[in-house]
């Protein structure tokens, strides 16, 4: 339950970056440092016209393993399955 919420808070804070990106007409970076897979943060990069460079990121739970997924054309940020 608490991955769950933090899950969609890193969801919503993402959304903040791209809402930033837009009104300001400016690239914009939301760096995500929760227990990932690899290990590293992952910096997610949103472009003024609400677009995003695709990444998809593994975050590591505390019994399993949660995907998000970055689409490059509505960057938005949503969970996925594992791909």
């Amino acid at each position: 339950m608490r991955q769950e919420a933090r899950i969609s808070d890193l969801i919503a804070e993402a959304a903040q970056a791209r809402t930033k990106a837009i009104f300001e007409g400016t690239q914009q970076q939301f760096e995500i440092t929760e227990p990932l897979c690899s290990g590293s943060p992952q910096v997610l990069t949103y472009f003024a016209d609400g677009s995003a460079a695709e990444i998809q990121i593994c975050l590591a739970g505390e019994e399993d393993f949660y995907w998000l997924h970055l689409d490059p054309l509505t960057g938005l940020l949503t969970r996925m399955d594992a791909p």
